[in-house]
């Protein structure tokens, strides 16, 4: 072969191989972008259900309880057995209003029933009127459009305004949040506003009532309940993810 042959061979080689360099390092930068975001997804669904059971009080061993299904399958992002597409589709499963009125009232009896100066009577009393509430809307006895006026309700004495406290928000986004929910300005700013340090003792007991009127209407056992939330938490992400077991109306 001439020599100018064999340059141009070599050539020719010298630009696959920085072809192939070149596609290995596009590979590469593509597999750490993509870990990247699964990490960051992965982190994000861990931190806001985290974050919004320490802000409403769960207690810690309940918390960890509670987070385990979460824990789970954010793992399963970050190894990439599960899609970020997917994370999102559980994320809107956990957004429907069986969760989402579990996690808010129980959360409610933690934040603000159990500290309130009501007698302990009236606490147990409360926790009975919560827990059957919660049943109702979780088996079905509660007619869901009937339950969603009443947690709107709730969630309107819980949160406080977001119209007017973008200066409070952005100041405590930026606070410390200790195991039991506290911060140094008594409120945290979170995806569904800003949970108001405490309640007049007056609505916490006209809540109270009206979960017990909708329970005694629906003709639900007067009596507590125990509420899986993990449990209800493992049937939103088979849903999101349509394995079996999933609950058709999360």
């Amino acid at each position: 072969m001439s020599e100018g042959g064999g340059t141009l061979r070599c050539l020719g080689i010298g630009c696959l191989l920085v072809l192939i360099g070149a596609g290995a390092g596009g590979y590469m930068l593509y597999q750490k972008t993509k870990q990247g975001l699964q990490a960051i997804a992965a982190a994000a669904i861990e931190s806001s259900m985290e974050q919004q059971l320490k802000t409403l009080r769960f207690p810690k061993e309940e918390r960890e309880v509670i987070l385990e299904p979460i824990k789970t399958f954010a793992q399963e992002i970050r190894d990439g057995k599960v899609a970020i597409d997917q994370g999102l589709q559980v994320v809107q499963a956990m957004k429907g209003i069986s969760l989402d009125t579990t996690i808010d009232l129980l959360g409610f009896e933690h934040k603000y029933v159990r500290p309130s100066e009501l007698s302990d009577a009236e606490k147990q009393a409360a926790r009975v009127a919560i827990t059957r509430f919660v049943k109702g809307i979780l088996d079905e006895s509660i007619d869901a459009d009937r339950a969603r006026p009443i947690v709107l309700t709730f969630r309107e004495k819980m949160v406080v305004e977001e119209e007017g406290e973008e200066a409070v928000a952005e100041e405590n986004a930026e606070a410390p949040v200790g195991d039991d929910g506290a911060a140094a300005e008594g409120q945290i700013k979170f995806n569904t506003g800003i949970y108001k340090s405490a309640l007049d003792i007056a609505v916490i007991r006209q809540n109270i009532e009206d979960l017990k009127k909708v329970a005694d209407k629906a003709k639900i056992e007067d009596k507590m309940f125990e509420i899986d939330v993990a449990g209800e938490i493992q049937k939103a992400i088979d849903k999101g993810m349509k394995r079996p077991g999933g609950s058709a109306d999360q």
